[in-house]
């Protein structure tokens, strides 16, 4: 699957909205950066910000976490990847043309 990099994300989880930096993203789910884990196989709905001409259109769904691994013994981050499993047709598809965008540049 083709993947282009997300301006902003975020998870929104039982302690609240969680802003996640770095990142790609793509039709079936998306990657970040988030300080502190997020529990694998847990229902999370995902808040992403994809450049769209010259600002950002916001989307939002629902997917599943699929990772969670720690990359710093040092600090408490984590990579998290996410599985949509739920998000309007108008939102993926702006997600296919961001991607298509993304590699055509």
């Amino acid at each position: 699957a083709s993947v282009a990099p997300c301006e902003q994300r975020g998870l929104q989880g039982p302690d609240g909205p969680r802003r996640g930096r770095g990142g790609e993203g793509s039709r079936g789910g998306v990657s970040f950066f988030l300080v502190g884990p997020s529990q694998e196989r847990t229902l999370r709905r995902v808040e992403l910000g994809l450049r769209a001409g010259a600002g950002i259109r916001g989307i939002g769904g629902n997917g599943a976490v699929v990772r969670c691994e720690r990359i710093s013994k040092a600090l408490d981050h984590y990579e998290v990847a996410v599985f949509l499993t739920d998000m309007a047709d108008p939102d993926r598809a702006t997600i296919d043309s961001f991607v298509e965008e993304a590699l055509t540049a």
